[in-house]
C-alpha cells in the first residue's frame, strides 16, 4: 500500500476536529463532532478535538491491532481519565467521532468505517464502490432539513438546529440508532467491514463527510477523480469554491441538499497497490 495523497484543511486555518493518521500497513481518517456546547479541554481547543488527537496518536503507533477494538481501547483509557471524570459530562455533551481506515492485509485489504467518513474503493475491473455507514444519515437528513426550512422562512436556524442535534445524540449508539466512536456505550462491535482481495483492487480513497461534499455536490464524480490527476489540495480549493459561491444560493433553490455548516473540516487520504 502506497500513499499518493493526503490532505488535512481547517476553514478557520487555526484548528480543527479532522485528522489523518498513516500507520503500520493502515491509513484513515478520524472526524470529531464536538457536542452542543463546545469548551477547550485538556489543552485543545474542543472536547472532539482531544478525542480524535487520541485515536490518531493510537493509529500512528499502530502495529497490526484490529481497528474497532484499538478504538475502543483509546476511548476506554480516556474514558477513565481524570480530565474527563472530573468534567462529568452527559452523553450529550461528550464529544464523539466518525471513523474511516483502509488495513493492507497482505493478500487482502480490509476497510473500516463507521458514521459518515467513507472509503471509496477503485477495482481493476473498472467499477468504485463506496463504504460508508448509512445509519447516521437519516439523523443527518433531520438535522439538515430543520435548518432549510428555517432559512427559507428568513428566519435564524441556530436554536432549531441546536433542539434537533440534540435530540439526535439520544439516539447516538442505541440499537435502532446511529453509532459512532465515542467514550459511552460499546460501538466498536458496529463497524461497517468490508475485506477484498488485493489483487482486484488498484487504489482507495479515505475521506471525511465534507470531502465527500465533492461527490455529493457533483463537483466531481469518483470515476472522474480516480481518473484524474488533480491533487487532494486543488480538489478541496474547487469544493471551498463552491460553499462560497453557490452552496447557499443552491439550498435556496432546492437544487442540492442542504448543509447546516457552510464550511467544514475536509479530510482524505489517497492509496495505491502496486
Amino acid at each position: 500500500m502506497k500513499i499518493v495523497d493526503s490532505i488535512l484543511d481547517f476553514p478557520n486555518k487555526n484548528w480543527g476536529e479532522d485528522r489523518i493518521f498513516t500507520g503500520k500497513d493502515i491509513v484513515g481518517v478520524i472526524d470529531g463532532s464536538s457536542p452542543i456546547s463546545v469548551e477547550k479541554f485538556e489543552g485543545y481547543n474542543s472536547q472532539a478535538e482531544w478525542l480524535a488527537d487520541n485515536l490518531a496518536k493510537a493509529f500512528e503507533a499502530f502495529n497490526g491491532h484490529y481497528p474497532p477494538l484499538l478504538c475502543s481501547s483509546v476511548t476506554e483509557r480516556l474514558r477513565e481519565s481524570p480530565a474527563f471524570l472530573s468534567a462529568k459530562l452527559p452523553k450529550e455533551y461528550s464529544p464523539c467521532a466518525t471513523f474511516a481506515c483502509v488495513q493492507d492485509l497482505g493478500e487482502y485489504v480490509s476497510c473500516f468505517t463507521l458514521g459518515d467518513c467513507s472509503v471509496a474503493v477503485l477495482l481493476k475491473s473498472g467499477s468504485v464502490e463506496v463504504i460508508t455507514d448509512e445509519r447516521i444519515s437519516s439523523y443527518s437528513d433531520k438535522t439538515k432539513n430543520v435548518y432549510l426550512q428555517a432559512i427559507l422562512k428568513e428566519k435564524d436556524p441556530t436554536i432549531r438546529v441546536k433542539k434537533q442535534m440534540m435530540d439526535n445524540r439520544k439516539f447516538m449508539n442505541t440499537k435502532g440508532g446511529f453509532w459512532a466512536v465515542a467514550l459511552t456505550d460499546d460501538y466498536w462491535k458496529e463497524f461497517n467491514l468490508k475485506t477484498y482481495k488485493k489483487s482486484d483492487v488498484l487504489a482507495c480513497l479515505v475521506f471525511s463527510n465534507d470531502f465527500g461534499r465533492v461527490f455529493d455536490k457533483n463537483i466531481l464524480s469518483y470515476k472522474d477523480f480516480f481518473s484524474s490527476e488533480t491533487s487532494l489540495e486543488d480538489i478541496v480549493k474547487d469544493l471551498r469554491s463552491f460553499e462560497e459561491g453557490k452552496l447557499r444560493s443552491y439550498e435556496r433553490e432546492l437544487l442540492c441538499s442542504p448543509e447546516v455548516k457552510l464550511h467544514d473540516d475536509a479530510s482524505a487520504i489517497l492509496v495505491n497497490f502496486d
